[in-house]
């Protein structure tokens, strides 16, 4: 059984939050009554010495994924695509489809259904890490496909208004906690500066996406240092453990 000074309250289990006001909660004072004591719980009494006031009142109950399920339709449905692909490249040699780009799109789509089973717990995360995967995945095709730049000029800067926008959805729709995705925000619109080498570097001939993405980014960050910094500092230190 555990106390919470704020509260004046004792709270059976052993919760290191209070369930009311979420402060720590603290060994049971002697004054209050020890585990020596009887303790009364709905009515009932319950002994000490079978330790009933430790035990949870509200077990953790244990969440089931089907994602085993999930990676066994994926490598069926992989290996059907491979095959037809496969199939069409040698019956047809002039259509262009190479087995570099089948390999590629199939890796490119497992890559992405892991991180999403991976970081289903945390919307703004998998967010951030598909903005980066997706983003490789783009470049490496662009390459593989004898290189136009599109990657570049177009995919990447669009890709960083959809997950801003994506981040966006998910506070205001999926989860109302802002703190809770403010540094994946920050995050994404700083990587949302990155088409700005591409102009400095002259990797890039359409300029308009990259100046979008990059006017969006600041957008953003301005509105986070000017209005959001406490908060943002909260969660730094808060994630940080200091």
């Amino acid at each position: 059984m555990r106390y919470c000074k704020e509260c004046s309250v004792k709270i059976k289990g052993n919760p290191t939050n209070c369930p009311l006001c979420k402060h720590h909660t603290s060994e049971l004072p002697l004054h209050l009554g020890s585990l020596e004591s009887s303790v009364f719980f709905n009515g009932q009494k319950f002994l000490p010495k079978n330790r009933e006031s430790d035990k949870d009142p509200f077990p953790i109950v244990q969440l089931r994924y089907k994602q085993y399920t999930l990676l066994k339709v994926l490598l069926f449905v992989s290996f059907i695509i491979y095959s037809i692909l496969l199939l069409i490249h040698f019956l047809f040699r002039d259509s262009g489809l190479r087995a570099s780009y089948i390999f590629a799109g199939l890796g490119s789509l497992w890559l992405l259904v892991l991180t999403i089973v991976r970081k289903r717990r945390n919307v703004g995360k998998s967010i951030l890490y598909l903005l980066s995967l997706i983003s490789g995945l783009l470049v490496l095709w662009d390459k593989l496909t004898i290189w136009h730049g599109w990657s570049l000029t177009y995919a990447i800067p669009a890709l960083v208004g959809i997950a801003l926008l994506a981040i966006l959805i998910a506070v205001g729709y999926i989860q109302q906690e802002l703190g809770d995705y403010i540094l994946y925000i920050g995050a994404v619109a700083i990587i949302g500066l990155v088409p700005l080498l591409f102009i400095i570097f002259g990797w890039v001939y359409v300029l308009w996406p990259s100046i979008v993405s990059i006017s969006l980014s600041i957008l953003m960050l301005v509105y986070l240092l000017a209005f959001r910094h406490r908060l943002i500092a909260h969660e730094i230190v808060k994630r940080m453990h200091m």
